[in-house]
């Protein structure tokens, strides 16, 4: 019989005996693996957002202020745009709106007019022939979601509508005021971002003029005395964003980039990967304790087997590899059935999502398994820390005298 053979039918005897520590041990892998699997596919989602929309250039600067209220006015914006790295300072604003095409029929769902900028928007996946995607928009011309509300807006492409907004008499009161416009293009409103999948994208005029007209005041006045909620930095490359940012928050600006926000998750997110990186740990000295719990009692219940071993002439490096091996398989048996356990619920996970954002976050399609290489580590964990916190009592069990064990 060769040594792994012997050492599997052993290792199924062994994993009979220890049945509750087999179970604790798959149970902490498996909320290991399910927090590895969320928390790294929620970010690898951010990412993939990112990358799509060119936000890693930018950085977003808020009214709200680190202190106080800072009023984004048109000599703010003058300002930010003299910092060095900085290429463009845009206005960002969105004003209410609902559609309707130039037959009557109206488009279900509310759009919020934005400005339309060149970096940080979703990309443009249908254009009306011959149109540049990345061409700037005529006052008269918008973009639209692929889809709005669970409805196609494909259909509108190419087509007139009827844009109705707000305009504010008083306080308290307003009226409805209307534009004309051209459907000029679609893009994808599920890559996400600051503007959320119902923008309604249009010139930088056209936002300014609706938002003007929402706070009873002229184009000209909002931008140089009422100012904008937030302001779009652009920077030469992606390198930049972190000094402009600590620049700008130095000054007293609420400077946030999506840079920062990967690197710090939200709270919820956050404490998803503490709660699978402590259980890693857990599993680690868990299984370190049970290695050398379950190395001592294989010691004592081999030990006659042990003697007639050394008795039949087997070295004391094969008889420590034998035990090894079976506390190692016992360990892998472990580690594979918390894998399996971590796998099925990613995949219960995955199903009762359905689309849906998780702790929002928008979720890649298909199963949510993290790296190869994180799951195969966190499979080997077990086997790794058994035979770490078993070596010991091996070593000194290969070390006795074959007639003292056979006396046992």
């Amino acid at each position: 019989m060769n040594d792994l053979r012997f050492s599997l039918r052993n290792a199924r005897v062994l994993g009979a005996r220890n049945r509750s520590y087999g179970f604790f041990i798959a149970v902490t892998m498996a909320v290991a693996l399910l927090s590895a699997g969320i928390v790294g596919n929620a970010t690898t989602s951010a990412g993939t957002a990112t990358r799509e929309s060119s936000m890693m250039r930018t950085v977003e600067v808020d009214s709200t202020g680190a202190t106080t209220t800072v009023v984004l006015n048109q000599a703010k914006i003058d300002e930010i745009r003299a910092m060095p790295g900085v290429v463009s300072v845009l206005p960002w604003m969105q004003s209410g709106t609902s559609l309707e095409t130039e037959t009557g029929e109206q488009v279900a769902g509310a759009l919020w007019a934005t400005p339309r900028m060149p970096v940080g928007q979703p990309p443009v996946v249908a254009v009306l022939p011959g149109r540049d995607a990345d061409a700037a928009l005529a006052d008269d011309e918008v973009l639209l979601p692929g889809r709005l509300a669970g409805a196609d807006l494909s259909g509108l492409l190419g087509r007139r509508i009827r844009v109705e907004y707000t305009r504010a008499l008083t306080a308290e009161s307003g009226e409805a005021a209307y534009r004309k416009a051209l459907v000029v293009g679609l893009y994808d409103e599920a890559i996400g971002g600051r503007d959320g999948p119902s923008a309604m994208y249009v010139s930088e005029r056209a936002a300014v003029a609706m938002a003007a007209a929402g706070r009873q005041v002229t184009p000209d006045a909002l931008a140089a005395r009422v100012g904008f909620p937030k302001v779009i930095v652009e920077v030469a490359d992606a390198g930049q964003v972190e000094p402009v940012q600590r620049r700008l928050a130095a000054e007293g600006y609420n400077a946030s980039s999506v840079q920062s926000q990967l690197t710090a998750l939200p709270p919820l997110l956050g404490l998803l990967r503490l709660v699978g990186q402590v259980m890693t740990g857990l599993v680690v000295l868990l299984c370190a304790g049970a290695g050398l719990s379950i190395g001592a009692g294989l010691v004592r219940s081999r030990r006659r087997d042990i003697g007639l071993l050394k008795a039949l002439g087997f070295a004391n490096g094969r008889i420590t590899r034998l035990l090894a091996l079976e506390l190692g398989l016992f360990g892998i048996g472990a580690g594979l059935a918390g894998g399996l356990l971590g796998v099925i619920a990613l995949v219960a996970v995955r199903m009762a999502v359905q689309g849906r954002p998780l702790l929002g976050f928008e979720l890649p399609d298909g199963l949510l398994l993290p790296p190869a290489a994180r799951f195969a580590v966190l499979v080997l964990i077990p086997a790794v820390a058994m035979l770490a916190g078993g070596v010991w009592p091996m070593l000194r069990a290969a070390r006795l005298a074959p007639d003292e064990a056979l006396r046992d």
